[in-house]
């Protein structure tokens, strides 16, 4: 009796150890689609909110996805995020410049490590140009999908049809 309650007990330690944030890989290309916001930002300041909830002003320096209510360049605004990274909380370094993007939650700016945020100086080339001369912006209306999984779906099928 003895061991079965020391079983349950790790188990479900382990399964509350084991909770954390999960997230698609996504193309770049879909996480600016399907923000509502788009920015490259200065990190100013961060702050708890409450236990479960902190913000980081931020100063705009871009609007990649604009609209009348997007945050305008130069302003300085609020993203909010989780305080735990296992709830898909993001931590940003005071300081440094990244590009976020991200839902709108009433009139908060929020941000998660599901979202593409990522710092200006880890961008390509290409993810560069590609916001700076609107090429996201542009082609929202094109599915950018993993060929990887297509192939391999596509090769189970065929095996299957084979038996």
């Amino acid at each position: 009796m003895k061991s079965a309650v020391l079983i349950v007990c790790v188990l479900i330690s382990v399964s509350i150890i084991s909770e954390a944030c999960k997230c698609f890989v996504r193309h770049p290309q879909n996480d600016f689609c399907q923000a509502d916001y788009v920015i490259k930002a200065e990190i100013l300041g961060e702050k708890n909110v409450t236990s479960f909830e902190k913000r980081y002003k931020v100063k705009v320096l871009e609007n990649y996805k604009s609209g009348y209510t997007s945050p305008f360049k130069y302003s300085q605004v609020w993203i909010y995020t989780t305080t735990s990274s296992a709830a898909c909380g993001v931590q940003l370094d005071i300081g440094k410049t990244y590009v976020i993007t991200g839902p709108k939650r009433d009139t908060k700016l929020t941000a998660n490590t599901c979202s593409w945020n990522v710092e200006v100086s880890a961008l390509t080339s290409f993810q560069r140009n590609a916001l700076r001369k609107g090429y996201y912006r542009k082609n929202c209306e094109c599915k950018v999908c993993n060929c990887i999984v297509q192939q391999l779906a596509r090769a189970t099928y065929f095996n299957v049809l084979s038996y």
